[in-house]
């Protein structure tokens, strides 16, 4: 696996795509916001940078269709810019063909898709350092380095500042500390920062 140690736009080159991109989000851990980031990401990529963005969901909890007692009534959702395809509404394969600049791909914690996940152009995994979850994390970080085909993997994680800037110097991976997320729909100034570094 790629290891990189940028600061600052690190996903930065998907400005230049010509192409539909794709952003994979995993969960190293379950219950670490992989739905949160996927729909925030959307918001801001929508929102703020003006893409034309499909959000598309890999895993088989099919949280977009509880959704849609929130955002109305149709399977596939439409709101503030961002199109939301539940699992079963659309083959990932499709949305790549489609007049989208960007699909964001929620995969979950399920390690069954890590074969498509791995093809996504920038793979983005969220981790926990805590104690309670760090061999959960250390075996997903162990996998991935088996999976490799990475153009650019990204390592979301909650813990503490001082943890976290340890583990990636030990690791050379590049990580960057989750922020707090207390709406995936309202993109706040603290969360245009943390987009900001990455795009």
């Amino acid at each position: 696996m790629k290891k990189i140690r940028k600061k600052r736009g690190y996903l930065r080159d998907f400005q230049n795509k010509d192409r539909t991109i794709s952003i994979g989000i995993i969960g190293a851990v379950p219950g670490c916001g992989v739905t949160t980031m996927a729909v925030a990401m959307a918001n801001y990529l929508s929102g703020i940078n003006r893409k034309r963005i499909a959000i598309y969901e890999y895993g088989s909890k099919r949280t977009f269709v509880r959704m849609n007692e929130y955002l109305g009534d149709d399977l596939v959702i439409k709101h503030n810019g961002c199109t939301y395809y539940p699992k079963g509404t659309a083959s990932l394969s499709a949305l790549y063909n489609e007049d989208y600049h960007i699909v964001v791909v929620d995969f979950g914690a399920e390690k069954v898709g890590l074969g498509e996940f791995a093809r996504c152009t920038y793979k983005v995994v969220m981790g926990s350092l805590e104690p309670w979850n760090f061999h959960m994390y250390t075996e997903f970080s162990n996998m991935a380095q088996e999976v490799g085909g990475s153009d650019t993997w990204l390592w979301v994680v909650n813990g503490d500042k001082k943890t976290v800037n340890r583990h990636k110097k030990d690791t050379g991976l590049h990580m960057i500390k989750r922020p707090f997320i207390d709406n995936p729909f309202i993109i706040h100034i603290g969360l245009i920062e943390f987009f900001e570094a990455l795009f």
